[in-house]
């Protein structure tokens, strides 16, 4: 993903804002002090892993992301980074 830096940020934001209202709405009918996030996640498919610059940027937004992405896997880099994240 080629971003400019104001963008990253922005999209890091967005993400995160998701993973807390995933949360907020787990938790809703229950005690906050007695629950945690426990299965709360958000999946983020994206087509096309390329680098895996977009995957590390939604991995790192939170704990709580999941990304499930498509691609051939046809560059001898591709793998690599898939399993360095």
């Amino acid at each position: 993903i080629n971003l400019y830096p104001r963008q990253g940020v922005l999209l890091t934001e967005m993400v995160r804002r998701l993973v807390r209202r995933k949360v907020e709405e787990s938790l809703v009918g229950e005690k906050k002090e007695e629950s945690s996030a426990g299965g709360a996640t958000v999946t983020v498919c994206e087509t096309g892993f390329g680098s895996g610059h977009s995957a590390a940027l939604f991995l790192s937004a939170s704990p709580a992301v999941r990304v499930l992405t498509f691609d051939m896997f046809q560059r001898p880099y591709q793998l690599p980074a898939l399993e360095m994240l």
